[in-house]
């Protein structure tokens, strides 16, 4: 029966990243790709037992899952996908600082009201 051997999603050096499920079985599986918008599928064989199939330049996030179906059954691994995004939270720095600014300005303008008073 097939066996998913290794499933794992990898970057490449330009920056984008593709996932790779390599299956073993006798007759060889068949391995097929579902996931979100799954595109530009390369697929490699290698020794008599062993099948590659790549799922290049992913850019959606989600799960990826990887069949490997042969005569004699069918086998099934998972990946999740999600690429960090830094969010637009550049907006909620200038929030804080411009709160703590006029929190220190109300403290300054008290004590110098206070020292005005006393002196």
């Amino acid at each position: 029966a097939p066996r998913i051997v290794n499933i794992s999603v990898q970057s490449e050096e330009d920056h984008s990243f593709h996932a790779k499920c390599t299956a073993e079985g006798e007759p060889l599986p068949t391995l097929t790709w579902t996931g979100p918008l799954s595109t530009n599928v390369t697929s490699v064989s290698s020794g008599s037992y062993l099948v590659t199939k790549e799922l290049r330049h992913l850019t959606h996030d989600g799960r990826y899952t990887c069949a490997a179906v042969n005569s004699l059954g069918r086998a099934e691994g998972t990946v999740y996908f999600y690429k960090y995004r830094a969010g637009g939270g550049s907006w909620v720095l200038v929030l804080l600082f411009v709160s703590l600014g006029i929190k220190a300005l109300a403290l300054l303008l008290i004590l110098g009201v206070g020292a005005f008073w006393k002196g």
